[in-house]
């Protein structure tokens, strides 16, 4: 699933939101029911491969005098490999007995969210994945093997990668700008603005308070810029290769 969204403007507000979700529910089966019978069979192999996936993309991207982006990405995967033999009426084969369930799952998820705001920037993204990958090979039904050969395999391959990206770009510098005088402070924007209102006031003939400079302690960058991202990966992976606690397994 991928979402894009870019929103650019030469004034006011560019606002650029996107969102991407995808849920995935896979299942591959191997298996004899257990109301089923088998009659004069030689070897039963029962084997299951499931290859399963996903990707998740969300990118935002706005600009203009403030610049909001915010992208979020959910992915959700539910996946599971079975070969049974479930409960039911004993078996007896002349050959021998093969469960095998092999597994591979993977997930990626990815929020990118750019602000350009050429005054204010705010970029956020949000990027949440939940991968459950199962492999089971389960005896669940008494058997009699003649041959004696027997093989119950499960392997589950899981790979998961959560990233969530926000970056947030404010004013250009004098660099950026050709050499021309730009504010690249925020003390330096706030003193530009306060100029702007004294010399419109003057034009108008009105007396303005006399207002007093305030140092922005914090002031590092060439704007107002924030950018927050945050990433959460959950991921399970499960393996089961059994004979159930009731079952009996005779082989010869």
């Amino acid at each position: 699933a991928t979402a894009t969204s870019t929103s650019t403007t030469s004034t006011s507000v560019g606002v650029g939101g996107s969102f991407a979700m995808n849920i995935g529910v896979n299942t591959a089966l191997a298996e004899i029911d257990g109301a089923a019978g088998l009659e004069h069979a030689g070897d039963l192999s029962l084997k299951a491969t499931g290859e399963h996936a996903a990707t998740v993309t969300s990118e935002a991207g706005a600009g203009g005098d403030v610049g909001v982006a915010g992208a979020v990405a959910l992915g959700v995967g539910v996946n599971t490999t079975q070969a049974l033999l479930p409960d039911g009426d004993a078996l007896t084969i002349a050959g021998g007995l093969t469960l095998r369930a092999d597994h591979a799952g993977s997930a990626t998820t990815i929020a990118n969210a750019n602000a350009a705001g050429d005054k204010v920037g705010f970029g956020v993204a949000l990027a949440l994945s939940g991968e459950v990958d199962q492999a089971i090979a389960s005896l669940d039904r008494d058997l009699t093997s003649a041959s004696g050969d027997t093989l119950i395999h499960a392997h589950a391959l899981s790979a998961s990668a959560t990233t969530a990206t926000a970056s947030a770009k404010g004013a250009k510098t004098a660099s950026d700008s050709g050499g021309a005088t730009t504010e690249t402070t925020a003390d330096e924007q706030v003193d530009k603005q306060k100029t702007f209102v004294d010399s419109r006031g003057k034009n108008t003939g009105a007396t303005l308070p006399t207002t007093t400079t305030t140092t922005a302690s914090n002031s590092s960058g060439a704007s107002v810029s924030i950018g927050a991202a945050a990433a959460a990966n959950i991921a399970v992976s499960t393996s089961i290769a059994e004979v159930t606690d009731t079952t009996t397994l005779t082989v010869e």
